[in-house]
């Protein structure tokens, strides 16, 4: 490595004045090409000097200061050092802003989140909301169904206990002979069969009138169950 640095050494002495002009210039032109290729330059303009180059500016690979803009701020006096600064202060502020605009788009998209989120939970319960009407007119429709054919059955005297029983919460005027006794007297004579499946016919009723005559289908099925006991006896 010695050898090779003193043989470097004894060249550049022996170097003619133009000899050592075209080194310098050929190193600096080396390093320029080293600097714009960095900078994203194509092979095209890499070979181009402030020399040679098609645009004749002589100035083409100085880097641009915008003299007219530091001339407007005042800043053609600043020292190295308060350059530096100003830049660093530059570099700050950009940073910050960018943070900001980071800031302000995370704020955005969150809103944005709890917007959808908001819609969703209404929708959710907009439909909730119409399946619960649509459940409840779809009972309503059969009671109505049961009660129709419960008055059908009577009609043709082929009433069931459920059907007597179903009279008394009928808003309707009809069978009003049956509504002058009491409940109760409905359950006379059935046999057990008779009464355990009355009891499955109120749990139908029950579910279907959604529990606007429980207490009432509550009071017959304790009746029915102490019938039942008593049958067992």
């Amino acid at each position: 490595m010695d050898v090779f640095r003193k043989e470097k050494d004894i060249k550049k002495a022996m170097e003619t004045a133009e000899e050592k002009r075209a080194r310098r210039l050929a190193k600096k032109e080396a390093k320029e090409k080293k600097r714009r290729k960095e900078m994203g330059w194509n092979e095209e303009l890499l070979g181009y000097t402030n020399t040679d180059n098609p645009f004749g500016d002589a100035h083409l690979l100085d880097s641009f200061v915008w003299h007219k803009v530091k001339e407007k701020h005042g800043e053609n006096h600043l020292s190295e050092a308060e350059k530096r600064l100003r830049d660093k202060t530059r570099q700050e502020e950009t940073r910050r802003q960018l943070e900001q605009v980071r800031q302000r788009r995370t704020e955005r998209e969150h809103e944005m989140l709890l917007r959808e989120e908001e819609k969703e939970r209404l929708q959710r319960e907009k439909e909730a909301e119409y399946f619960s009407e649509w459940e409840k007119q779809e009972d309503n429709f059969h009671l109505n169904q049961a009660m129709l054919r419960s008055q059908i059955r009577i009609k043709d005297g082929r009433a069931k206990a459920i059907d007597l029983l179903a009279q008394y919460i009928s808003p309707d005027d009809d069978n009003l002979d049956i509504k002058m006794h009491e409940p109760y007297t409905m359950l006379v004579g059935l046999t057990q069969s008779d009464l355990e499946d009355l009891l499955e016919d109120i749990k139908v009723y029950l579910e279907m009138d959604q529990g606007k005559n429980a207490e009432y289908w509550q009071d017959i099925t304790i009746i029915c169950k102490d019938e039942i006991k008593k049958l067992r006896k």
